[in-house]
């Protein structure tokens, strides 16, 4: 009964903070993908489509850059991590950029954007102690 009650108050205060620690891979990605989405609209970026199904792979987040002099698109690949010394960008591999790349050149052919310049990143997403301020990291991986 003890270790019952001990996981429903920490279960209760985990959802009131939101805290990652109790939430499965695919919820993680999920509240990741999300805060990506909206440190990059605070940057004057737009969200052009996020979980976008592709038949190579799933493209996280799909952003517009208005700050260039001409726009591009960037195709985003987020990876999260709950545990503060975690390293989510390792878990990237050449496999998956391959299979990024592939959906991205797919994207770009079924919404007719050939003239339109391309670029891949690769965004971390680590909680700290408890949940409190994730640290976001950007690691720019070239154009198409």
């Amino acid at each position: 009964m003890w270790a019952f009650s001990c996981r429903l108050v920490n279960g209760l205060f985990c959802g009131l903070r939101r805290d990652p620690c109790l939430l499965t891979s695919e919820q993680l990605g999920q509240q990741a993908e999300q805060l990506v989405a909206r440190f990059f609209l605070r940057r004057g970026f737009s969200v052009l489509g996020q979980r976008e199904r592709m038949k190579s792979a799933e493209i996280d987040v799909i952003l517009v850059d208005h700050r260039s002099k001409r726009e591009e698109i960037i195709i985003v690949e987020v990876k999260a991590g709950f545990h503060p010394t975690a390293l989510p960008h390792r878990r990237f591999t050449y496999r998956k950029r391959q299979r990024i790349e592939l959906a991205a050149t797919e994207f770009v052919r079924l919404h007719h954007l050939k003239e339109v310049k391309v670029r891949l990143e690769l965004v971390t997403v680590v909680w700290g102690v408890h949940g409190l301020l994730p640290s976001v990291r950007r690691f720019p991986m070239g154009e198409i």
